[in-house]
């Protein structure tokens, strides 16, 4: 079950890692604008932004995939270096630490309409059938 547990973890860290490498990727060399914003806004309005607001949500878009790439390769090391291992450590820190970033998710969802929803479910699935597999493991260990 513990091993259950951090593979489901890492599913969800690999997956917030390469989408925020993706993000950055496309920033930094393919377009002005962070793939939200073709979520949030049609083309007309996309085009209707000044200079400064497109340089602001670019920024923000950097930092907070930076960010997650950041966070995602945290959260593989402490569940394959502690949590695998059965360190409890490793499981609260995880747990406040995904319960956190998928808290944020929605409330993050919601200032946009709730447009990324799905994934937001989706993810919240994959992070809490991850910390209750592993849970359980460390509960029999």
């Amino acid at each position: 079950m513990l091993r259950l547990g951090v593979v489901a973890i890492s599913a969800w860290a690999g997956i917030n890692l390469l989408m925020g490498l993706v993000v950055l990727v496309n920033l930094l060399f393919v377009s002005p604008h962070p793939l939200i914003s073709r979520v949030v806004f049609t083309e007309a309005e996309l085009a209707q932004l000044t200079p400064k607001a497109t340089a602001t949500i670019r920024s923000l878009a950097i930092l907070l995939n930076a960010g997650a790439v950041a966070g995602g390769v945290l959260v593989l090391l402490v569940a394959w270096r502690g949590l695998a291992h059965g360190e409890s450590w490793a499981w609260w820190t995880l747990a406040g630490t995904l319960a956190f970033v998928q808290a944020m998710q929605f409330v993050g969802d919601a200032a946009i309409g709730h447009k990324t929803l799905p994934a937001s479910v989706v993810m919240s699935g994959l992070a809490v059938l991850g910390l209750v597999l592993a849970g359980l493991g460390l509960r029999r260990s």
